[in-house]
């Protein structure tokens, strides 16, 4: 969960439930070439549905994706609802 006192963090440590926007990625061009053909691009509005276990589902608009641990913890991302009211989105 994204607290006040952490507006960024990565997507692999958001709970199921939330709305995030993505705000970056911190790796190279191949892994961020994969991102995006995913259609995961800065300023792309995610839901995660499911953070246990193995790989995260999130819902990106009507697609359903199942994104690595590891892929994840390269995507910076800010709570929606922060956004919504700085008047972002």
């Amino acid at each position: 969960m994204i607290t006040a006192n952490n507006k960024h963090q990565v997507l692999s440590n958001v709970k199921p439930g939330h709305n995030v926007i993505v705000n970056g990625f911190t790796t190279g061009c191949c892994m961020r070439g994969r991102l995006e053909s995913m259609g995961i691009f800065q300023g792309s509005r995610i839901l995660v549905l499911k953070n246990s276990r193995g790989p995260l589902l999130v819902s990106n608009g009507d697609c359903r994706l199942a994104i690595g641990r590891h892929m994840a913890e390269k995507i910076i991302v800010s709570s929606a609802e922060d956004s919504l009211q700085a008047g972002v989105g």
